[in-house]
């Protein structure tokens, strides 16, 4: 008989988690799995969802943030039809929601967490953001397990009194066969944006939000394109679009020479068409795309937040969290190298095959 696997998460737009969970829900042997997946509100990867998992693939479209009851009827009606023997939950809401729904299922049914973060902002975030953290801090002991994407955010939780002895790391990971070095990806995303092969281009790849540093990117930048004609910046990602005024506010005259792609679903051509990947969180519990822009070989310029510091291990391209200069230091790092060809040897630790066997171990474990 299979064994059946939920996997419940908010939503599925692009981010680290929402990325682990579709590549979870690609590669998990549907031979030996019935694998479900069910989501909060809808998202941008929802179409590929559907393709993948045909009507195991349900948004339940909660109705806002106060939909308590009618969202909880929902979610446990589609339980009781379902039937897993595992909850996979994914990000604050989801995990309180599914832990909440164990006293109505049979006693076998599993209630796993996946937490995804090492640092809370609460000023960005506001109250709501704070209770549900400080909620499953409380409902943390009545879990069967939690898994943490990274060392630092089993240690940030762990802190502040989240269950310790439930917590369990399993790295994120990503396709290192999907990402990797291609030379006509290269030319072919230069060539689309009229780039000179002689152009340095540095690239994020994050949704724009508060936390991801792209202030302190666009004054860093800058300086440096006052200073140099052959650099140029590219974002891929959408988000908080005030804060995309307000970089292109401090870009001023530079701002022709950032470029702001939005969504980029496809972003081989992405790490591969530019030259330097930097990463300049406030907080980040893993990194996700630090590690497919160095599978594509390329220098990563990181803060030292989560485990960004320890995946890039080279201090020449890691820089104090909020430090302009030491951000632009790291930056001239990485440009000064000729031939960066050994980035990929670091990530390969964080092949997803390795991950989702993990994963499956500890979900299906014996009590």
């Amino acid at each position: 008989m299979k064994k059946r696997l939920l996997i419940a998460i908010r939503s599925l737009d692009i981010g680290g988690a929402e990325k682990l969970v579709m590549e979870l829900v690609k590669r998990i042997d549907k031979d030996n799995y019935e694998v479900a997946l069910c989501t909060m509100y809808k998202g941008i990867m929802d179409d590929e969802a559907k393709e993948i998992l045909g009507n195991n693939f349900v948004c339940l479209n909660k109705n806002g943030r106060y939909d308590f009851f009618g969202f909880f009827r929902s979610y446990l009606q589609f339980l009781k039809v379902f039937q897993p023997n595992v909850i996979y939950a994914h990000i604050g809401e989801m995990n309180l929601f599914s832990l909440w729904m164990k006293p109505f299922l049979p006693n076998k049914t599993k209630v796993v967490w996946c937490i995804h973060s090492a640092f809370i902002d609460y000023a960005s975030y506001g109250k709501v953001f704070q209770a549900v953290f400080w909620l499953q801090k409380i409902f943390s002991r009545f879990t069967d397990k939690i898994i943490y994407v990274s060392d630092s955010a089993k240690d940030f939780h762990d802190e502040r009194g989240y269950c310790a002895k439930n917590g369990i790391v399993i790295h994120n990971g990503i396709d290192t066969n999907y990402f990797c070095p291609n030379e006509e990806l290269r030319t072919s995303f230069r060539s689309s944006l009229e780039i000179a092969e002689n152009t340095k281009v540095i690239g994020i790849a994050s949704r724009i939000d508060k936390m991801k540093g792209y202030h302190l990117l666009a004054e860093v930048a800058t300086k440096m394109l006052s200073t140099d004609d052959r650099l140029l910046f590219v974002s891929a990602g959408d988000g908080d679009k005030s804060i995309k005024q307000e970089c292109i506010k401090i870009l001023g005259k530079y701002s022709n020479r950032f470029l702001w792609l939005g969504f980029v679903k496809d972003l081989r051509s992405f790490y591969n068409g530019i030259d330097i990947f930097t990463l300049p969180s406030y907080g980040e519990a893993f990194g996700l795309a630090v590690v497919e822009a160095m599978s594509c070989d390329k220098i990563a310029v990181v803060s030292s937040a989560g485990d960004m510091k320890s995946i890039v291990n080279d201090k020449r391209f890691v820089f104090e969290i909020g430090d302009k200069d030491g951000l632009k230091e790291a930056l001239s790092n990485a440009l000064s190298i000729d031939d960066p060809t050994n980035q990929r040897e670091k990530i390969l630790r964080f092949d997803i095959n390795y991950t989702l066997s993990n994963i499956l171990k500890e979900l299906f474990y014996d009590k």
